[in-house]
């Protein structure tokens, strides 16, 4: 699948993974951080 997108196409599905995963960090930290607390 990737081979058909050429490099031009890898660049953007990397690059979009990676802001993907950033968000995903950022999100999971402030729910994170809220769980810790109701435990507590």
């Amino acid at each position: 699948m990737l081979s058909s997108f050429g490099v031009p196409g890898l660049i953007i599905t990397v690059m979009a993974i990676t802001g993907l995963v950033f968000l995903l960090k950022r999100i999971f930290k402030k729910n994170n951080q809220s769980v810790i607390d109701q435990k507590e």
